[in-house]
């Protein structure tokens, strides 16, 4: 399928019974002709918004060597049926990612 622009759908029809299953049947249609689209009024709070793209532009404006480390983490585990494996964890980014006020770590993920 040709298009010339990107398909644009608004999240909020999703949320009316009486426009649903028309979203649905566009998001369907788009996601199996086009493979992507821009979703319009998410619910995000335009403040929220401003902060993120605030925070991930100060992200990448520190300094490579402060801003990454290379660690390799190792774990053996024991499966279920007894055999022993073991998990390796590559840690990426230093403790950007840490709450301001109580200093803790937002990704808990890296445990």
């Amino acid at each position: 399928m040709s298009f010339t622009s990107i398909p644009i759908l608004d999240l909020a029809q999703s949320r009316d019974p009486a426009t649903k299953p028309q979203f649905l049947a566009e998001l369907r249609h788009v996601l199996m002709e086009v493979g992507f689209l821009y979703l319009k009024n998410v619910g995000i709070p335009d403040d929220l918004w401003r902060e993120v793209i605030s925070e991930g532009r100060a992200f990448f404006d520190i300094p490579r060597e402060e801003k990454y480390v290379d660690q390799v983490s190792e774990k053996a585990c024991t499966s279920r049926n007894g055999a022993r494996h073991f998990h390796f964890h590559l840690v990426t980014f230093r403790s950007v990612f840490t709450n301001k006020e109580n200093k803790t770590n937002l990704d808990s993920r890296s445990r």
